[in-house]
């Protein structure tokens, strides 16, 4: 199912609601990145990191996933863009 940029940003922020201990987190969408949403996690710092909304939203509904599995996730994402900015 396709959902539009708003709508993924809401369902992705209730996805993350349902763990324990997550702290604060955000989730926005900026028409420069076409399909991606930028999430921000405390535990990571200030920075956004975009990923793809859509597999995103999928993933996060696997059965067993934990908060330290998104985190973890989140910050893979942001040392791949720290890779690719520094080449």
């Amino acid at each position: 199912m396709t959902y539009d940029p708003e709508t993924l940003c809401t369902l992705i922020s209730m996805q993350l609601s349902r763990f324990a201990g997550s702290g604060n987190y955000w989730t926005i969408y900026d028409p420069r990145w076409p399909g991606m949403i930028a999430i921000r996690l405390e535990q990571l710092g200030e920075r956004y990191v975009p990923v793809d909304g859509a597999k995103l939203y999928s993933w996060l509904q696997t059965p067993g996933l934990t908060w330290q599995d998104v985190v973890s996730m989140v910050a893979r994402k942001s040392k791949q863009l720290n890779k690719r900015h520094t080449r």
